[in-house]
């Protein structure tokens, strides 16, 4: 393919959030999945206000709450001793338009998506489509215009631009662990989402002042004051990647060392990425599949 696009892999609810963004953008996008449909997966289904918000805009929101339930209250409960707390998400009414959480399983989002991305002239979708394979030509950073990156798919379909590898852009996301000449481990940061935050530290301080701990806040130097610094991160993930190739990954699939029989790793460091909740119960669940 001759023209320039960003070529999503994966088409579950991260994978067409970001393809519909850049194709309402007016970005040229290819999605990539190995299924050969939307897959009826009744996961997560919980929406939480910024999602909400960023949804707006496209209609989404307005289709979540049609196939959703609004849930207005927020609970902990114990097996035996039932309600131990209770939040009340209305509180945040003067910071949002949507002052409670959403209960809409992340499959109907799919779907929803799907449907609106069906109407953008510069999207496609490729179901059957298993990228096998990505290869990068490009060397440091006087890069030749030629080079690329390919992607080698494995596709049920005769007419996937007619052959088996596909060139386009990758987004590169600059949050990452890299060693520097020195062999010092680099931790990079780019802060994302700061609006978000900072109208929450701002309806912290409101509500202090009204139960008079105003005064006891301490600015600037506790997690709720200010953010982690890098040095007090946590929740690390990612560092040892998986996949098929041991040229490019350092596990297979189900976590195995390519080159060891008996060395799995079932921690964090095979995430992809990072959700904004504790990481433990994907852990277990990963090394319980592994057994």
């Amino acid at each position: 393919m001759t023209e320039k696009r960003v070529i999503v892999v994966g088409g579950g609810p991260s994978g067409l959030t970001a393809a519909y963004f850049l194709a309402h953008a007016g970005v040229a996008v290819t999605v990539l999945e190995s299924r050969t449909g939307v897959y009826d997966d009744p996961r997560a289904a919980t929406f939480h206000p910024p999602t909400m918000e960023m949804y707006e805009s496209s209609g989404v929101t307005k289709r979540l709450h049609e196939l959703g339930i609004i849930c207005p209250r927020w609970q902990f409960r114990g097996r035996e001793e039932g309600v131990v707390a209770e939040f009340d998400l209305g509180i945040l009414s003067d910071v949002t338009s949507y002052p409670y959480r959403l209960q809409c399983e992340q499959h109907k989002l799919v779907a929803v998506l799907a449907d609106l991305l069906a109407a953008e002239k510069t999207c496609t979708i490729h179901y059957g489509a298993t990228v096998q394979n990505v290869s990068d030509s490009r060397q440091g950073t006087n890069q030749n215009p030629n080079d690329s990156v390919t992607l080698t798919v494995e596709s049920n379909e005769n007419t996937l631009l007619g052959k088996t590898s596909e060139t386009g852009l990758i987004i590169y996301d600059p949050n990452r662990v890299t060693i520097n000449p020195d062999g010092q481990i680099v931790l990079s940061i780019h802060e994302t989402n700061l609006e978000g935050h900072q109208r929450l530290t701002a309806k912290l301080k409101g509500m202090l002042g009204d139960i008079g701990l105003h005064d006891k806040l301490m600015h600037r130097s506790l997690y709720l004051g200010k953010d982690i610094p890098i040095g007090g991160t946590a929740h690390q993930a990612g560092t040892v990647r998986f996949g098929r190739d041991p040229k490019t990954s350092a596990l297979d699939i189900n976590c195995k060392a390519h080159d060891l029989d008996n060395l799995y790793v079932v921690d964090a460091s095979f995430f992809v990425s990072i959700a904004a909740v504790n990481p433990s119960l994907t852990i277990i669940a990963n090394a319980l599949r592994n057994a």
